[in-house]
Order: structure tokens, then C-alpha cells, then sequence
């Protein structure tokens, strides 16, 4: 990923109108980011409350653990979007980017479903999904059935598959790791009943898990440079669902026809991307 660089900070904005409370004045908590040499804004994802002056101050000066940890997971996720983005687009795009920053927070990782990607048939894979999508059974359970009917016509179905087969298939893994197998590791290791959302998955937080998960994997390159390309794949593979979020506003509705090439061919360019890297 190339190297740019990013200017990220939370402030008070002290610029709408408040509420008062109490006879004090409360303010939301926003987002400065500046890249390129553009600059947008936008309320915290992670500070969603009303705040004055003095709770403001608190929280960013606060040695408590749970506050640095929420404000460093916020900024870590803006600016590996931010990079992500610019990376892609060859420009910094507030509109592009503040858009799919709130795009992350609303899809899972779950949801945004990435496979193992064997070097051989990472594109079968991909349209593998769009049946395990609708399946209830865990997909890293299933397996790929070939068969012709008496007309000649190819039908493919899926079946569980044994834990031997499915560790296997893991070490077989153009990564060398099945990224569905780190997610569950993730959910594990929050103890949530439910998935992190696309934009926990790029915090300080889950970058940290993920490079654990990591570590006593055999891999082809350095950890950091693995991570990076893990969160290229969900960054590619969520695009799918944004482009059904961009759809949903006057302001965004135009982004897929701006940045045709990535909403057409984005599943293309991060395979290509890994079989090349990857390969044998």
C-alpha cells in the first residue's frame, strides 16, 4: 500500500448549535481528516453522544483504557480507509471516502463474506459466495459439487465437507490462512455474540488480533504486508454492498458511475492482485 500522508484528529464542534443542558452547552464530537490536500469532516462514529467542553477535554486527556483505546481504534480505522481509498482511486475523494466510512459501521464482516481463494480457483470461489449467501450452514463447511444432468447442462452444489478436509483446504489457502477462520477467531476473542462490523475490523484493536492470529502461520511475506492485503480483500469485497449504499442518496447515487472501473471490476482487481503475489 502506498505511503501518504494522513492528518486525522477528533475536535469539539463548537460551530452548530447546541443543546443546553442543564444551563451548559453540549456539542457533538467530529472527525477532521486531511489527505492530498483536501479536507472533510464528520461526526465520530465512536463518540456518539452530546459532550461540553470540559467532557471533551476529559476524554482526550483521559488515561482510563477504555477511552484511548476507543479514540485510537476510530483513527486507526479512518486512516486505513483513508489509505484504502486513496490507494484505489489515485486521489482522496471526501465524498467517495466519508461515504464509505459510514458504510463500514453499518456491514459486518459476516456479511461481507471473503472466501480461502485457492490460487487455482479463486474466481469459482467468488461466485461460490453468492450461493453460500443464502445457506444457514457455515460456509467454511461446504464444498463444491460438479455434476451434469441428462441434458448436459452443469449443476453445482454444496456440501459439508469433514474438520480433516476443512484444515486442509486452510493450509491449501492462497493466504495460507482462511480469512473465515480469522473472523471467528475475532468474534472469539471480543466475546460478542455478533460479528464486528467492517469498520471495527480495520481498528487498532482488531489489526492487533488479526497480526496474533497470524503469527504462528507460514506465511509468504511479513505480517504487517499479509494484514494489508486482508483488509484490500474486505475493502474490495464490501464494494458490492456499497454501491446498494451509494444508492440511498442524492449525494452518492453518482459515486459507481464516477469510479467505474472499481465498482465493475472490483472483484477482478483484488484476485488478480493475490494470484499474482501469492502464486506459487
Amino acid at each position: 500500500m502506498k505511503d501518504y500522508t494522513v492528518s486525522i484528529k477528533h475536535y469539539l464542534n463548537t460551530n452548530v448549535k447546541p443543546s443546553v443542558i442543564g444551563g451548559e452547552n453540549y456539542y457533538p464530537i467530529f472527525v477532521l481528516i486531511t489527505a492530498k490536500r483536501k479536507t472533510t469532516k464528520f461526526k465520530s462514529l465512536v463518540f456518539t453522544e452530546l459532550y461540553t467542553e470540559q467532557m471533551y477535554n476529559d476524554i482526550m486527556t483521559s488515561t482510563d483504557k477504555e477511552d484511548k483505546e476507543s479514540i485510537k481504534n476510530e483513527l486507526t480505522a479512518i486512516e486505513q480507509i483513508a489509505r484504502l481509498t486513496i490507494n484505489e482511486l489515485n486521489e482522496f475523494n471526501p465524498l467517495f471516502f466519508s461515504a464509505y466510512v459510514n458504510f463500514s459501521n453499518s456491514i459486518d464482516i459476516h456479511k461481507n463474506k471473503v472466501t480461502y481463494l485457492s490460487y487455482e480457483t479463486a474466481e469459482r470461489d467468488i461466485f461460490l459466495e453468492y450461493k453460500r449467501e443464502y445457506l444457514s450452514t457455515d460456509i467454511n463447511n461446504l464444498r463444491e459439487i460438479k455434476e451434469e444432468d441428462k441434458y448436459g447442462i452443469t449443476q453445482y452444489y454444496l456440501e459439508e465437507i469433514t474438520d480433516k478436509e476443512l484444515k486442509e483446504k486452510e493450509k491449501n489457502s492462497l493466504l495460507g490462512f482462511g480469512t473465515n477462520l480469522l473472523n471467528e477467531y475475532i468474534k472469539e476473542k471480543y466475546q460478542l455474540k455478533r460479528h464486528i462490523t467492517l469498520f471495527e475490523f480495520y481498528g487498532q484493536q482488531t489489526q492487533q488480533i488479526i497480526k496474533e492470529y497470524l503469527k504462528p502461520k507460514i506465511l509468504k511475506y511479513s505480517i504487517d504486508e499479509v494484514v494489508n492485503d486482508i483488509n484490500k480483500l474486505h475493502f474490495y469485497r464490501s464494494i458490492e454492498y456499497f454501491k446498494f449504499f451509494t444508492e440511498g442518496s442524492k449525494r452518492t447515487r453518482d459515486l459507481p458511475n464516477t469510479y467505474n472501473d472499481l465498482f465493475v471490476f472490483y472483484m477482478h482487481k483484488i484476485i488478480s492482485h493475490l494470484k499474482e503475489k501469492y502464486k506459487p
